[in-house]
């Protein structure tokens, strides 16, 4: 696969998640918990993680776009699971999801800056 394929793959398997997260979290008798979601919590063991910590780094590491990656995509998987505790206050919910929303956009333009930096 392509990088530019692996880079859109890597978009829309972010956006399933972040997606999955928010329609669960807006459900009042949802009983999903993080461990559920379609990627793991944990930003290094999904696919890009794997590949950011390893061969990413080293080919791109001393790109500032590959830098840029690293902070919207932690945000991504640990706002996703934030969102599903039940403890949360409707308010509280309400504002994890527009930081959500807001760093799942974030990552997405690094990585079309990322795509553009490296050529692909």
């Amino acid at each position: 696969m392509t990088t530019a394929l692996q880079l859109k793959a890597t978009s829309e398997t972010h956006e399933h998640f972040v997606q999955v997260a928010i329609d669960e979290a807006e459900k009042k008798d949802s009983s999903m918990s993080c461990e559920n979601l379609p990627l793991p919590s944990n930003h290094h063991q999904c696919r890009l993680g794997k590949w950011y910590d390893r061969d990413g780094k080293k080919a791109f590491g001393s790109l500032q776009e590959f830098q840029e990656l690293e902070a919207p995509h932690r945000a991504v998987h640990e706002l996703a699971c934030k969102i599903l505790d039940r403890s949360l206050s409707v308010t509280e919910r309400r504002d994890l999801i527009a930081n959500l929303v807001n760093n799942r956009d974030r990552f997405d333009a690094a990585l079309v800056n990322l795509a553009r930096a490296i050529g692909v």
